[in-house]
């Protein structure tokens, strides 16, 4: 691809990170302050965990990332969830807004502005 859409927009938060939390994972807030891995289908994403340390978890809440993703997902607007295996998907009933900017059905990535 041509451009480059790294970090625009990021914000990145805090949050006490729940048994399971891995980096580079979709997450759900769990309990106040508190997110854990997005682990059945239609699952909101809070976010997208940048990095964990000491019990916390920094999960980007907005702004452009690439996370594993559906092969079915499309480029465009469209409501996301999550699947049972942590991958981005359309929503098939309440979701997140985002706007997917690529998708790679191969490699099962793709890059969206949450």
């Amino acid at each position: 691809m041509k451009v480059g859409f790294e970090q625009i927009g990021a914000v990145v938060a805090s949050f006490e990170a729940a048994a399971g939390t891995k980096a580079g994972a979709l997450v759900k807030l769990t309990a106040n302050g508190q997110v854990g891995p997005c682990s059945a289908d239609g699952e909101i994403p809070a976010g997208v965990v940048t990095s964990l340390g000491e019990g916390l978890a920094a999960v980007q809440v907005a702004g452009y990332v690439e996370v594993p993703c559906d092969t079915a997902l499309t480029v465009g607007w469209q409501a996301v969830a999550s699947s049972a295996d942590g991958e981005l998907e359309k929503a098939t009933a309440a979701g997140r807004d985002a706007l997917v900017v690529w998708v790679d059905a191969a490699a099962g990535r793709c890059g969206v502005f949450l």
